[in-house]
């Protein structure tokens, strides 16, 4: 199998951040599931379909609804077994402190469940993160919520609009500067439909 160079890589996910942004569907394939060998519920969900709701406990034993209703959300698969992730966490927890206001709610789903909460309060502890934590569940071989986004693999990111739309997705490693330069107008437009 012939791997893409990381210029095509790094452009192939500034068009597809552009153009999803845009209220654009940007094309995005996977096969894989993030448990080895089953195939998705879903595919990876695209801009335009409706979120699904769903709870999960966070860090701290709390159920969270999530997607919140009628807020810009920013949801994040990840694990802690996942050097992107890990890499991109610190940096995504900054910059999204440097938004104003209060118009993006933020969740970062641990597909480790809750068997991995103690290792999770430690690196949100050292880390010094203040975002919402949620551990993802099992069921059979199955993941509650993950399953139903389409997650195939980490780091995963999707930005939901106040109508529980998608507007973005994204599966593998993001373009932070990208996504970041376009983020702040992005949710400060009003969703399409949104009435008031």
């Amino acid at each position: 199998m012939q791997s893409i160079p990381s210029t095509k890589k790094n452009s192939l996910l500034s068009l597809a951040l552009a153009t999803a942004l845009l209220l654009v569907p940007a094309a995005f394939t996977a096969n894989k599931s993030v448990v080895e060998g089953k195939e998705p519920a879903v595919s990876l969900l695209q801009p335009g379909q409706k979120a699904p709701s769903n709870v999960l406990m966070d860090i701290n034993g709390n159920n969270v609804i999530f997607p919140t209703e009628n807020k810009w959300n920013l949801v994040f698969y990840w694990s802690l077994f996942c050097h992107s992730c890990i890499e991109e966490m610190p940096e995504l927890h900054e910059r999204l402190a440097e938004l104003k206001g209060d118009d993006l709610c933020t969740y970062f789903v641990s597909l480790d469940t809750d068997q991995m909460q103690k290792a999770l309060k430690n690196f949100v502890k050292r880390r010094k993160f203040t975002k919402t934590i949620l551990m993802e569940q099992l069921k059979g071989e199955k993941y509650v919520t993950a399953d139903t986004w389409g997650v195939v693999m980490t780091p995963t990111v999707f930005i939901v609009d106040p109508n529980g739309k998608i507007v973005f997705s994204n599966q593998g490693p993001l373009d932070i500067d990208l996504f970041f330069k376009n983020l702040p107008e992005a949710i400060a437009r009003p969703a399409v439909g949104a009435g008031k």
